[in-house]
């Protein structure tokens, strides 16, 4: 699983500095499924289904074939993520789906209908996640712009964030021509164990970031989330900050284990399951007390602006008294008045 993710990390660089890898053409290396081959493997492994919705006489979608899907990069996370499947819109087969036979009464499958939502446009997307919630994504899109939809869906991003906003955050991350820019880090970042040893005599919370290289939205979070100045603020006011590189090899002694890697760079530090309570799902955050004692843990991608108060509701001890819905609702209530109050000031003094 590791080495499959080091791949795809690796094939993700390469894709963003190749400027001619959308141009490749030839035989696409997705392996392909049907509707109905992709959910019964979906039963066994429970994957997203990419559904590919076209027609034959759909210029677009022959392009997007002939381009997109024969990117190695795009081929190697479809195949790795999602059980991609192409669907004729117009084909004519009976096919089953969640129990029910769907069949073509006339031009367009009733399948088809039922998944885009009688939206006929091509080519489009259909995602399928794993709690066999459908999304569609109509039009073409190159392998460059194909890739932040990917990793969107693929990482579930879609629970927390809007797509634009999110592929706004992945092209600063990952810009299209391959060359980042140096983003210097706004947050003093600790090691866990010179965390843990400055807590013991200067209590502070611990904010945990559980680093995977290969989650294009762990990285997103690193270069626009954490560098966010009020997020920043906060994590080295309230907390001692902690990036921990989920395949370590630091050794880790406390609370009453002492946690190390058996395969270093290889295989997850033993502290990773154990946090994580063996759910292995990239970004995560951890957030422990005075006494290192566990909080809480996401596993969601969050923006700046999602992320900020979890973190005072946590750094200002406000969940001992609040249940986290008022203080999201009080938290978001004084910064929309803020913001209003503000504009006013600046309509007032532009007349």
């Amino acid at each position: 699983m590791l080495k499959k993710c080091f791949l795809i990390a690796m094939a993700i660089m390469g894709l963003l500095h190749s400027p001619k890898a959308q141009e490749t053409v030839g035989k696409s290396p997705v392996k392909w499924y049907t509707i109905e081959q992709a959910m019964e493997l979906k039963k066994k492994v429970n994957k997203p289904l990419f559904i590919d919705m076209y027609t034959d006489w759909c210029g677009w979608c022959v392009k997007m074939m002939n381009e997109t899907f024969t990117d190695k990069t795009i081929a190697e996370y479809l195949n790795s993520n999602f059980y991609p499947v192409r669907f004729n819109a117009e084909g004519k087969d009976t096919i089953r789906f969640r129990d029910t036979v769907y069949v073509n009464k006339g031009k367009t499958h009733d399948l088809a209908l039922k998944l885009m939502d009688k939206q006929l446009s091509y080519p489009t997307i259909v995602y399928i996640d794993k709690q066999d919630r459908k999304y569609a994504a109509p039009g073409y899109l190159n392998a460059i712009d194909q890739l932040p939809l990917l990793c969107y869906f693929s990482e579930e991003v879609y629970q927390t964030t809007g797509y634009e906003e999110y592929k706004k955050n992945f092209r600063i991350t990952y810009p299209e021509d391959g060359h980042n820019s140096m983003i210097f880090s706004k947050v003093k970042w600790y090691t866990l164990n010179e965390a843990l040893k400055l807590t013991k005599t200067a209590p502070r919370k611990i904010f945990l970031d559980l680093y995977a290289y290969w989650s294009a939205s762990a990285n997103v979070m690193t270069s626009t989330t954490y560098n966010d100045s009020a997020v920043a603020k906060v994590l080295n006011e309230k907390y001692y900050p902690v990036t921990f590189n989920v395949l370590s090899a630091d050794t880790i002694e406390n609370w009453g284990y002492k946690f190390v890697n058996p395969n270093p760079n290889k295989g997850y530090h033993q502290l990773i399951p154990a946090m994580l309570n063996n759910k292995l799902t990239f970004p995560a955050n951890v957030y422990l007390n005075e006494e290192s004692k566990l909080m809480n843990v996401t596993q969601v991608y969050l923006t700046a602006e999602a992320i900020e108060p979890i973190l005072n509701y946590f750094g200002d001890d406000a969940f001992k008294t609040k249940k986290w819905e008022d203080y999201q609702a009080e938290w978001f209530q004084k910064k929309n008045a803020e913001k209003a109050r503000k504009e006013a000031e600046k309509n007032k003094l532009k007349k």
